[in-house]
This record gives structure tokens, C-alpha cells and sequence, in this order.
């Protein structure tokens, strides 16, 4: 029976705030290790934790900033990367899908599909196509805005680090170390799941079913 101060069968929600964890990610579209990084640790991680994972994703790593003087005089600024030109395109496309793509999970599938290609430079119109998005709005944003959008995170890079010596280079709350990078290439969803618990949060299932299956391994 309903009456005063009976709430009969409405269900009542409780909001629970989730404490995320900061996971940036400096990386290089050509390395090897970073795109293996992308590919087989990033996207599975954060597909499953991304409502615990604010992700930072800055595509530039040891590239180099310059300043050169045009036949006219003027100051033209230009971007060199590690592994040459292709990698600048492949830099700054994926700079574009991150910032075209609203769904960040659609954009971190879109950068490992491209990661996984031999030419990531040459894969983003099938990559983006694959994930329903419309490659000409990357595309333009490549033409239009490609090398003043990769300067600005070449900044935020070096907010991280000013001289970036290993790529890629993972940040978790903070914590650029040895341990974060180790275990960031080789088991990425369980320092994030032991992160998620360290903030206080809940753990979620996924992590549960993690640390299960990696006892049963170690057995």
C-alpha cells in the first residue's frame, strides 16, 4: 500500500561521483612502440574504464619545433619528427581526429585502427570511415588547420615534459616514472584498475574480472 512516507516501488538514485583517473599519453604515429602502445593496451583500457579515465592524447613526442626565415622574409615556424615527414601527416591527422571526433572512445578506436596499419599516414580515411565518421571534416581539418593544431600540442606536450627522451611516454596522475611506463606497455588496465581504487573509488567490474583472470594465470 502507497500512503505518507511511502515511496512505494519508485526506485531512488543515489549519485555517486567518480574520482578520475588523469592518463596522458605523448606518443609518435610511426613508432613502433607507440603504436603497439595505442593498439593493444590504450584502446582495450580505456574502452572498458572510460568513464573512470579522463585521456589526454598528444601525437607529437621528440619532434622538433623551428623557426625558419621565408624568401620574403617572414618567419615560417615548421614541425620535424623523429621518423620524418609521414609521421608529421600521421601527427597531425590524429591530432584532427582527436579534436573532429566528439566521442572519445570513437576517437581512441580511430587512432589504434590507424596504429595498427603499417602506413597510420594512410590509413585514416578507411579508419574513420570504419568507425561511421565522415573523413572529410578530418581531412579539412588536416589542410586547414593541420600545423597549427600539432603546435599547440606540441606545448601541452612540453607542459608534461620539456624534453621528451622516450616515446611513448605515459603520465598517471602525475606520475611519469619507470613503474607507470613498464606496466603501461604491458598491462595498462591493471595499473589504472589499482589507480581507480587508489582515488577511493568503487572498483569496477572489469577490473574485478582482471585481477580474477591474472590469478588464475599465475596458478
Amino acid at each position: 500500500p502507497k500512503g505518507p512516507g511511502n515511496k512505494g516501488n519508485r526506485k531512488v538514485t543515489v549519485d555517486i561521483k567518480i574520482k578520475k583517473v588523469e592518463l596522458v599519453v605523448i606518443y609518435e604515429s610511426l613508432c613502433p612502440y607507440s603504436r603497439r602502445l595505442v593498439y593493444s593496451q590504450l584502446r582495450p583500457t580505456y574502452t572498458q574504464l572510460a568513464s573512470y579515465i579522463n585521456l589526454t592524447l598528444l601525437p607529437f613526442g621528440k619532434a622538433h619545433v623551428r623557426t625558419e626565415r621565408d624568401g620574403a622574409g617572414r618567419n615560417i615556424t615548421r614541425i620535424s619528427c623523429q621518423h620524418g615527414e609521414n609521421e608529421c601527416v600521421g601527427n597531425k591527422i590524429e591530432t584532427c581526429v582527436l579534436r573532429v571526433v566528439k566521442q572519445t572512445v570513437t576517437a581512441v578506436q580511430i587512432v589504434a585502427c590507424m596504429s595498427e596499419n603499417s602506413s597510420p599516414h594512410r590509413a585514416g580515411e578507411n579508419c574513420a570511415k570504419a568507425f561511421g565518421v565522415q573523413w572529410s571534416l578530418i581531412d579539412t581539418c588536416f589542410k586547414e588547420h593541420g600545423e597549427e593544431y600539432e603546435l599547440q600540442v606540441a606545448a601541452t606536450t612540453w607542459k608534461y615534459k620539456s624534453d621528451v627522451t622516450r616515446v611513448p611516454l605515459v603520465v598517471m596522475d602525475g606520475d611519469q616514472g619507470n613503474y607507470v611506463n613498464y606496466h603501461a606497455q604491458n598491462d595498462m588496465i591493471v595499473i589504472v584498475c589499482n589507480e581507480i581504487r587508489a582515488l577511493g573509488n568503487k572498483e569496477p567490474k572489469v577490473c574485478h574480472r582482471e585481477r580474477r583472470r591474472r590469478r588464475r594465470r599465475k596458478r
